[in-house]
């Protein structure tokens, strides 16, 4: 009986052992990824004030990082960055972007979108109808820090200017197809009354 009481007695220390290496265990683990959260936060807390001191500056522009052309990538980078009007914004990957993921991008109204990879024809003929310049990043000097990138607001501006005189001569070219298309049909039109 008395062996039977201490191993009975073993048996609860076990239990009782197991049962607190078990929250231990899951203690650290809420430690560790509540630790990794607040460094997270840190290093967007500080990517964010060192932005606002570029903007203050004006030299360099900050341009804040969508790491995936999607909802959910554009919806990550809202919450992270606080994409706001008139923002600059690099696209690192412009896969799976269409017309609805553009549309998105359009309501945040950003100044100019810089781009990595070429985008599909939709997305940037809604861009062009939003008259939100398209950039190709190996056409803009970037300087990429931890979380965001620079760039310089004179280059900006020329890149920009490139594009709007891009469009503007590609609207007249339609413009102009147009009027010949009436014209040509008039034509054809009358000689068929005569």
């Amino acid at each position: 009986e008395r062996l039977h009481y201490e191993y009975s007695k073993n048996i609860l220390l076990n239990k009782e052992l197991s049962s607190k290496i078990k929250l231990i265990k899951k203690l650290q683990e809420k430690y560790n990824k509540e630790k990794k959260l607040r460094e997270n936060l840190e290093r967007n807390i500080n990517s964010l004030l060192e932005m606002k001191d570029f903007e203050h500056k004006g030299e360099k522009l900050p341009v804040k990082i969508v790491k995936s052309f999607t909802k959910e990538g554009i919806k990550e980078a809202c919450h992270q960055w606080k994409i706001k009007k008139d923002d600059v914004i690099l696209l690192y990957s412009a896969r799976g972007g269409g017309s609805q993921t553009a549309k998105i991008l359009t309501k945040l109204a950003p100044r100019a979108i810089i781009t990595r990879e070429n985008m599909s024809h939709q997305a940037l003929g809604i861009f062009e109808d939003k008259e939100i310049p398209v950039i190709f990043a190996e056409d803009i000097s970037l300087e990429i820090r931890e979380n965001f990138a620079l760039v310089k607001s004179k280059d900006l501006k020329k890149e920009i200017g490139k594009w709007k005189k891009k469009v503007m001569e590609k609207r007249r070219k339609k413009e102009k197809q147009k009027l010949w298309k009436i014209i040509d049909e008039y034509r054809a039109k009358r000689r068929r009354t005569h």
